[in-house]
């Protein structure tokens, strides 16, 4: 699903060149969980922003897919972003001006979705992540667990079989893991809590830019 391979990225500090990410392979196999757990904040981010097409490394090969994001076109890019690939920000990206529902719906309608259909995959991708009882609420009137919900709620109804996910609160984490089951979508979450991370099928841990080594699951069954 996902192949980093010795993924290098600079950046211009103060004193020079600094390597945010060095020598990273990271391989991510299909309906698993995987949990990238280290405390370095920049670090963590440039992953995120690496896998998800936001920004190119310096250096080595994303693959999505068996493709290269490097050689995909922008219109091509943009297409795996929108219905494939769903990114979960810290803290999560809602429009405070719609209602959770809406915030779902509205990938959905920049899709060209019909009114019925968008309807249908609402209420599925809401129920999924047990906020059905919450949908005529708006962010401001939402936890940032709930919020967290929306998001992850947003990207499956888009139709995503890969989300990104930074600092999934425990509760989320659990339905990331329910979701990689029942509906076999790969998640990638970076977090410095260690309770989370253990819930992941494989936990690799990222210290000084490097992911160092790779734990075995410890998951408990939930």
């Amino acid at each position: 699903m996902y192949d980093l391979i010795d993924v290098r990225m600079t950046r211009t500090g103060p004193h020079g060149p600094v390597d945010v990410l060095r020598d990273i392979d990271l391989h991510v196999p299909t309906g698993q969980v995987v949990a990238v757990h280290g405390s370095d904040v920049a670090a963590r981010a440039a992953l995120v922003r690496v896998l998800t097409g936001l920004e190119r490394p310096s250096s080595g090969s994303v693959r999505f897919n068996d493709e290269s994001l490097a050689v995909m076109t922008t219109k091509r890019l943009a297409q795996v972003r929108a219905r494939e690939l769903g990114l979960v920000p810290h803290p999560p990206r809602l429009l405070d001006r719609l209602t959770a529902e809406e915030n779902v719906e509205l990938g959905l309608a920049r899709q060209g979705v019909d009114p019925a259909d968008r309807r249908q995959r609402t209420d599925a991708a809401l129920a999924a992540v047990g906020l059905g009882t919450a949908r005529h609420s708006y962010p401001t009137q939402l936890s940032e667990e709930d919020r967290q919900r929306v998001a992850v709620a947003r990207a499956i109804a888009a139709g995503a079989v890969v989300l990104v996910v930074e600092e999934p609160t425990p509760a989320v984490m659990l339905i990331l893991v329910r979701l990689s089951r029942t509906m076999r979508i790969t998640v990638v979450v970076t977090t410095q809590d260690e309770t989370v991370a253990a819930r992941a099928t494989s936990v690799h841990r990222l210290d000084r830019g490097r992911i160092e080594q790779q734990e075995a699951s410890r998951r408990v069954a939930s």
